[in-house]
């Protein structure tokens, strides 16, 4: 062998080394901007009073920080497990504390104002839930859109006036969660695209273009019923129905009463609040961490540049189910790899759709592709 053969061998040698190991720490790297904002609570408005604004100051950042907490619990936990979340000292709240940014600060001689940031560690809040058996899920959804029909005394409305629910959720926005809806503008463009009618009998045609004008796979239509109820009471019968995907169409029912002396609107927006906290509760039932579940899973991923390979580690590492991915054999035209993750299969194809990779099985092989609509600009995305 000559000595320029050994030196492109040699060089070939080092450079697959590299590249395996490459390939094999980065998953366990830190995670994207994508992850870490779930563990970051912004806008928390603090005002407080003092013996002096020193003073004000700490009990405000103290005050916010456990109002940045409970925020960030509801963020990762359902209603029915949040009350499983243990009360925590401001000690071991504070020690949960990563940083925090103050911006619109305003000072006197007794007084604080400020609007608060506060970013959590993340493996110390995941190490609290799991020492304290608190179900949770990380896994941010894609946008869904909400098509708000409206129904009373048999007539329908989406785009007509007057449709109280559809003014409901263009009014006040939901706050952030792993769950971000969207609500369509109600113009032409949309008045073209879908209808009352089409929309309660569930035309996936009609639905599926709709949501393709806002970019997103998922649509709900949330169809509200005004009837009279109990004693008199008018009541809004919810049944919010999922489109866009095979896993995970289902309906969501619930009904809202009017309270006493309680305006329409206000009745409206108590039920929208409502049906996304039905929403954001069932996603985060379908991707809970499953710490007692590990499992590793197979899979091979067409490529059609190493870049593109590139790009897929940094989606895997916003995947919180996955805890590594091992390189197995790496070539130009595809990648072999060992994904270890917590929970069963369907949550992780389900948490890998949310990064626009498809997971599929076929006669018990795994193959990753990137979804169609995303391929394109995987490239570009991971290009320097």
């Amino acid at each position: 062998m000559s000595v320029f053969s050994r030196v492109a061998r040699q060089s070939s040698i080092a450079a697959t080394a590299f590249l395996l190991f490459f390939c094999a720490v980065a998953p366990q790297a830190a995670r994207a901007a994508e992850s870490a904002d779930i563990f970051t609570v912004s806008d928390i408005h603090v005002d407080e009073s003092g013996q002096s604004a020193a003073d004000a100051r700490t009990v405000a950042l103290a005050r916010g920080e456990r109002r940045a907490f409970d925020e960030l619990m509801r963020r990762l936990t359902s209603r029915g497990d949040r009350d499983k979340v243990p009360r925590l000292s401001a000690e071991q709240i504070t020690g949960l504390v990563l940083d925090i940014a103050i911006a619109n600060e305003k000072t006197s001689g007794v007084r604080y104002i400020a609007d608060v940031t506060y970013r959590f560690k993340q493996q110390a809040v995941r190490s609290l839930m799991k020492s304290s058996q608190v179900r949770y899920a990380e896994t941010r959804a894609k946008s869904i859109l909400i098509l708000p029909l409206y129904e009373t005394a048999g007539a329908l409305a989406l785009w007509e006036d007057p449709n109280p629910w559809r003014k409901a959720w263009q009014g006040t926005p939901i706050r952030p969660g792993l769950v971000t809806l969207k609500v369509p503008e109600g113009n032409l463009r949309d008045i073209a695209v879908i209808s009352a009618e089409l929309a309660a009998r569930g035309d996936a045609k009609s639905i599926a273009s709709a949501g393709a004008r806002y970019e997103t796979d998922i649509v709900i239509v949330a169809h509200a019923t005004m009837n009279s109820g109990r004693d008199g009471r008018a009541e809004l019968a919810i049944s919010a129905t999922t489109y866009g995907t095979a896993d995970r169409e289902q309906t969501i029912v619930t009904t809202v009463l009017t309270n006493a002396n309680e305006t329409a609107d206000a009745m409206f927006e108590r039920a929208k609040r409502e049906t996304a906290d039905l929403i954001e509760d069932n996603w985060k039932r379908a991707n809970l961490i499953q710490f007692e579940q590990n499992s590793v899973l197979v899979a091979e991923m067409p490529l059609k540049s190493l870049r593109e390979w590139v790009e897929a580690q940094k989606r895997f590492r916003n995947v919180a189910q996955i805890q590594r991915v091992d390189l197995v054999l790496m070539s130009r035209e595809e990648a072999r790899f060992n994904v270890f993750y917590l929970g069963d299969a369907s949550q992780l194809k389900l948490a890998l759709a949310q990064q626009n990779l498809n997971l599929v099985e076929e006669e018990g092989a795994w193959t990753l592709s990137f979804s169609a609509r995303d391929r394109s600009g995987a490239a570009k995305s991971a290009s320097p």
